[in-house]
């Protein structure tokens, strides 16, 4: 086992006491004194069982270094008695004789396997239970052998660039329950090029918003999700309205968006993932390395509810927030009544006989009651509806109301 040691001398009451001397209990002078601690920091145990070198980690092995030849390698399950949990970056990048590799259901985290360009099947097993195996960054990329890929039960996450570069991957199946990627885990690959995109610009893979350039009230009513990076980079792009039907918001889904001036979260209880979501100024792109920097900083605003997710972290990250007015109240007089209802249909009445109408996103998140992408006489409707029931002694909001 390896070990550094390391020696300091800590000077007790220094600063206090540079003047005077100590006192014991008994009221003794105690002379100013260094005293000398030592302790050990140990690096992690390594172990090279047959052409695997392995690292420590907690209680468990990582793979760290594979230096055999054979073209299908099986990844141990356990060395000594003691599980494989993981597989560390690069160790295997580069090997270019590798053509399959088996993981066993016991690892957690798959690393490693940048630029091995021979590698053309990737053997997983099933796990117990849901999100427990995350694929690291880059873990596969530029494998441009590689055809197709069945993720297991129990994929928890595919990280960015996992599969990026590989350019022959056309097949790529998931489990049926949900796994977190986004766009940048399958850039430059034949099976995200494949994608169809809707009529509004958008990409979806089962209720994920892979990437857009929909106008501001675009966003598909039949998405949950707005993946990782899902904007990133995007110029022209000055207001985004996320419908109420979108349950989550990706790591870094609007940085670099240069022109972006507000975001409006339509649905209070929107997860927004904790890293940034949003930054101003001009990006810097490098594709064939996929260097990506841009300002830390997001100059305008998030507009939701108050009480809402999208407020907490507004606050969290200093952003201005911009608080909307409830569901249905069109004239923000804090009431959701008739008079709104004819607003409503003012507007509808207006869109029938000019060519559009436009509003702004806040507007359309408050104006649009049924979140069916349209502002019309189904949302007046709604809200007479709910009119009736609240005049009536109904105490649910109308989101709950519509909700029933």
């Amino acid at each position: 086992m390896n070990s550094k040691r390391i020696t300091a001398a800590v000077f007790a009451f220094a600063a206090a006491f540079s003047c005077i001397g100590a006192f014991n209990g008994t009221g003794v002078a105690m002379a100013n004194a260094a005293e000398d601690f030592s302790w050990e920091i140990k690096e992690p145990e390594t172990l090279t069982e047959g052409d695997f070198t392995y690292v420590q980690s907690g209680r468990f092995w990582n793979v760290q270094k594979y230096s055999g030849s054979d073209k299908n390698v099986v990844i141990p399950e356990r060395v000594n008695g003691v599980t494989v949990q993981g597989i560390e970056a690069k160790a295997f990048s580069g090997n270019k004789t590798i053509e399959s590799v088996e993981i066993p259901a016991g690892l957690y985290s798959v690393n490693g396997f940048d630029g091995c360009t021979s590698l053309k099947e990737i053997k997983f097993h099933d796990y117990e239970t849901e999100k427990l195996m995350i694929v690291g960054e880059n873990a596969f990329k530029d494998c441009v052998s590689l055809e197709s890929v069945a993720f297991p039960f129990g994929t928890a996450s595919i990280n960015n660039g996992a599969f990026a570069g590989c350019t022959s991957l056309s097949t790529v199946t998931f489990p049926e329950h949900y796994v977190d990627f986004g766009k940048l885990a399958f850039k430059n690959t034949p099976w995200l090029d494949s994608l169809p995109m809707d009529n509004n610009g958008y990409k979806l893979f089962r209720g994920t918003i892979l990437s857009g350039f929909g106008y501001v009230t675009s966003i598909p009513r039949n998405a949950e999700k707005i993946g990782n990076a899902a904007f990133r980079g995007q110029s022209g792009l000055y207001e985004i309205l996320v419908p109420a039907n979108i349950k989550e918001i990706g790591d870094n889904a609007f940085v670099g968006c240069s022109d972006l001036k507000k975001i409006v979260i339509a649905n209070p209880d929107c997860r927004i993932k904790s890293g940034l979501i949003a930054s101003n100024g001009a990006p810097y792109i490098n594709e064939d390395y996929d260097v990506f920097s841009y300002s830390s900083v997001f100059s305008g605003a998030i507009c939701g509810y108050k009480g809402s997710d999208a407020e907490k972290y507004a606050k969290k990250h200093d952003i201005k927030f911009e608080e909307l007015n409830a569901l249905g109240d069109v004239n923000g007089d804090g009431k959701v009544d008739s008079v709104d209802a004819s607003a409503i249909l003012g507007k509808y009445a207006k869109n029938m006989t000019e060519e559009m109408h436009i509003v702004d996103a806040a507007e359309y998140a408050v104006e649009d009651v049924n979140n069916d992408g349209t502002i019309d006489s189904v949302d007046a409707s709604s809200i007479l509806s709910y009119y009736a029931y609240s005049a009536s002694g109904g105490d649910k909001t109308i989101r709950d109301f519509l909700a029933k």
